[in-house]
């Protein structure tokens, strides 16, 4: 028992913590119970880690961000969280038993910029979005929550979790700015274009060989084209994942709402193309000019990822 919780089962686990199914002995409520690891090498910074995401994750109260309605501790000081319980698969697990069809991704991806907008109109930028934390609910249309605020930083809050000069993400996901440690709400549209060309292509935008030849890659190397790997993708989706991987902020769209926009413009014209060929105006232009934007592991890690994509299970710290 935690509380006026029963613990019914372990459902997934992450680097910091274990998240539990259990019942909410008054109300028979099943909810999802989120604590901090017995041992930890850094047991002090990972419970005020997990109080901090569910600050953020309350903050921001937005359909598309799993809930957290308790926070408390435990007998022994340690933290935990009550989440709702998901029914549904991570999109890491989606990736690894099929191919999405475009249209899916597309859904996926509306869901994904939607929620991530929110966050960022509530001063919250997220620092690390990958698939295993984008939960992918069961039903007849894909629809999302993003998981795992543990690392996202709140703009005109205090670093006090990590240092200046160090980059916080995983690798693979992190934009070249993150990859220094000046992480803004632009490098979470980086990671938004990297999910996107993994969905699109099923492999990351780089190799994961190592983190230095990594890094390097996301800092100068131009991404293969969608097209030539996936040619059913159309040309103005190719563009705007294009546009999402810009290696300056400035490159990106200045925001996710803009992102958002655009890429439910390009929708329509993948389907009104099919027919009439018509063009759609669209928020911005992919490849035009734009103005600089300023600036939960929920139910943990669940399944494996694919061979190519095994390395993104692990959030990165690095002292730059």
């Amino acid at each position: 028992m935690i509380a006026g919780y029963r613990l019914l089962g372990l459902i997934g686990s992450g680097s910091m913590g274990e998240v539990y199914e259990a019942q909410h002995k008054p109300s028979n409520r099943r909810v999802a119970v989120k604590v901090l690891r017995e041992k930890t090498d850094d047991a002090s910074n990972a419970g005020r880690r997990l109080l901090e995401e569910a600050r953020v994750v309350i903050a921001i109260r937005h359909p598309g961000i799993v809930v957290v309605s308790d926070v408390g501790l435990m007998g022994e000081g340690r933290p935990y969280l009550v989440m709702e319980l998901l029914q549904g698969l991570p999109l890491s697990v989606h990736l690894k038993q099929r191919n999405l069809p475009v249209e899916d991704i597309v859904l996926i991806l509306d869901g994904i910029l939607d929620a991530l907008a929110a966050a960022h109109r509530a001063g919250v930028i997220h620092r690390d979005l990958k698939p295993s934390n984008v939960f992918v609910l069961t039903g007849d249309r894909p629809r999302i929550k993003l998981l795992d605020f543990g690392v996202a930083r709140r703009e005109g809050r205090k670093e006090v979790l990590t240092g200046p000069s160090m980059a916080v993400g995983s690798m693979g996901f992190m934009a070249p700015e993150q990859l220094l440690g000046h992480a803004v709400a632009s490098s979470d549209l980086y990671a938004v274009g990297c999910i996107a060309f993994l969905l699109l292509t099923g492999r990351p935008v780089f190799p994961l060989k190592n983190i230095p030849e990594n890094a390097r890659s996301h800092f100068s190397e131009a991404p293969a084209k969608l097209r030539s790997l996936r040619p059913e993708v159309s040309e103005a989706l190719e563009a705007w994942v294009d546009r999402m991987l810009g290696k300056n902020p400035d490159q990106r769209p200045p925001s996710a709402e803009i992102a958002l926009a655009s890429l439910r413009a390009l929708d329509r014209r993948v389907e009104t193309q099919s027919s009439q060929k018509t063009e759609v105006v669209a928020a911005y232009v992919p490849g035009g000019p734009t103005q600089p934007h300023h600036a939960q592991r929920g139910p943990g890690e669940t399944g494996e990822q694919t061979a190519r994509t095994e390395d993104e299970r692990n959030t990165t710290i690095i002292d730059s």
